[in-house]
């Protein structure tokens, strides 16, 4: 068995993060997973193909691959929570019983080679995205919320109008396809003016993660935009396309 430690409050903080990120769908079954990749680090990924999170956990070495269902990990989450304390948790992998060990309890989960689709070929190169905006994740996740009657359900769409150099852009929020409200805010940007669409939806969830301003990096209205939260933790968010 391969055995590390890992600080409790990162291990529930990413867990809760990462389930939120996986796929609905019933066809893919793969992405329904949280997946525990091994390696030089020992790094929790998730994604549903539009949104991907990656969190490096531990730069401890482990062999095995794991993947955990929707059930494993909210097993784990009770199982750390009725513990009422802080102290570090300890994650095993026992390979023979194709199990996951937290704190001496066992999970049975998935462990075989290659599990996972290979996200890391879909992650590009930070220094390829020449267009960066930097904004108050308090700020924009309180903007969020005050707008929340003039976001679609459907479309989700939050629409960011960026120029280089201005100390206020703006962002619109459209409902339906339709009614459009737009409101200023402060985002400090670099780069080509930019008219980019992202969904609110996961806006939301890499905005829950810190309260400390982020820096969104992307190429262009079309290709992806990445968010480093920190040196571990990142997103990946594919925009959507504006009509």
């Amino acid at each position: 068995m391969s055995k590390i430690t890992l600080n409790k409050k990162m291990f529930v903080s990413s867990l809760k993060t990462a389930v939120k990120c996986i796929s609905k769908e019933e066809s893919r079954d793969s992405l329904k997973m949280v997946y525990l990749q091994g390696g030089a680090n020992f790094t929790m990924v998730a994604t549903d193909g539009h949104i991907l999170y990656k969190k490096v956990l531990s730069n401890v070495a482990i062999d095995s691959n794991i993947l955990l269902s929707k059930e494993n990990v909210n097993h784990i989450l009770d199982l750390l929570k009725k513990e009422r304390t802080t102290k570090d948790s300890t994650v095993d992998i026992d390979t023979t019983k194709k199990a996951l060990i937290v704190n001496d309890k066992t999970f049975y989960t998935a462990i075989t080679e290659n599990p996972y689709p290979n996200y890391e070929r879909g992650i590009v190169d930070i220094d390829t995205l020449t267009n960066s905006a930097t904004f108050s994740s308090k700020e924009l996740a309180q903007l969020l919320k005050d707008n929340k009657d003039n976001i679609g359900k459907r479309s989700n769409l939050t629409i960011f109008d960026l120029t280089d150099d201005d100390i206020e852009n703006s962002i619109s929020f459209r409902k339906e396809f339709t009614d459009t409200k737009t409101t200023s805010v402060n985002i400090a940007y670099k780069g080509n003016d930019l008219r980019l669409g992202l969904s609110a939806k996961y806006l939301k969830q890499v905005l829950a993660t810190t309260k400390k301003d982020i820096t969104m990096n992307c190429g262009s209205a079309i290709s992806q935009t990445q968010y480093h939260i920190d040196k571990s933790e990142m997103f990946l968010i594919m925009p959507l396309r504006i009509f």
